[in-house]
């Protein structure tokens, strides 16, 4: 099994990481499920990892040179207590279902702009 290799995730250290023949999981010292993901073409993405309810997770969160590293590891540390929770890896929404989209048009629109008429015939009653 190979080696974990762990470093202080930072600008100038992540500029100098490079691998010859395969992708390469690089680990952030300070922040356990915090690494940084380097192929061999020279691209390197950012990401998070952590154990959820239902088995180990991975979100990618940026790419190196587009996203500076100090404001991804504030999205890892999110991003990693989300998984944790077993919430969703990427941070999307939950998606709605037709009765909750109703329920919050009635509370946000009906009931706000609708006089007692309107609001009654909305509410089928």
């Amino acid at each position: 099994m190979p080696k974990r290799c762990r470093l202080k995730i930072n600008k100038r250290e992540v500029d100098r990481l490079s691998v010859e023949d395969r992708d390469r999981v690089f680990w952030d010292s300070a922040l356990p499920g915090f690494g940084v993901r380097v192929y061999p073409t020279g691209r390197k993405i950012y990401l998070a990892q952590a154990s959820s309810p239902t088995g180990v997770k991975r979100v990618s969160l940026g790419r190196h040179g587009t996203v500076t590293a100090g404001d991804v590891r504030k999205r890892a540390v999110a991003a990693i207590e989300r998984i944790a929770r077993g919430g969703d890896a990427g941070g999307k929404a939950p998606e709605l279902t037709v009765a909750a989209l109703a329920e919050r048009y009635m509370e946000a629109h009906v009931a706000v702009n609708c006089n007692a008429n309107t609001t009654r015939s909305a509410r089928g009653t």
